[in-house]
């Protein structure tokens, strides 16, 4: 378990412009049970890197219990436009007080 005050130690760094941080940001945000790693995972799904995109719908999942929408890593955010919307949807739906 992550103890709390590391969490908030992570939201002042969750803006970086450093994509690849960012994301470690928000997968350790979501390790630490604070919900504002969600959206940072949610816009990784829209990376350049397949690498990234992986490791943000890994994440993801684990979350919504094996959930992907359709998503896949490998197509282009034209092709995984529908799943991107349900990620998004997600997120404001229950993903907000998905650890409340």
């Amino acid at each position: 378990m992550c103890p709390a005050e590391l969490g908030k130690l992570l939201e002042e760094h969750w803006d970086s412009n450093d994509e690849d941080f960012k994301l470690l940001i928000g997968e350790s945000l979501v390790l630490c049970r604070n919900a504002k790693g969600i959206p940072i995972l949610v816009v990784s799904l829209r990376s350049g890197e397949v690498t990234t995109r992986t490791i943000a719908i890994s994440a993801l999942k684990r979350l919504a219990r094996g959930q992907d929408f359709g998503y896949r890593a490998q197509s282009t955010n034209e092709q995984n436009a529908a799943a991107l919307k349900s990620w998004e949807e997600w997120f404001e739906k229950g993903g907000k007080t998905i650890f409340d």
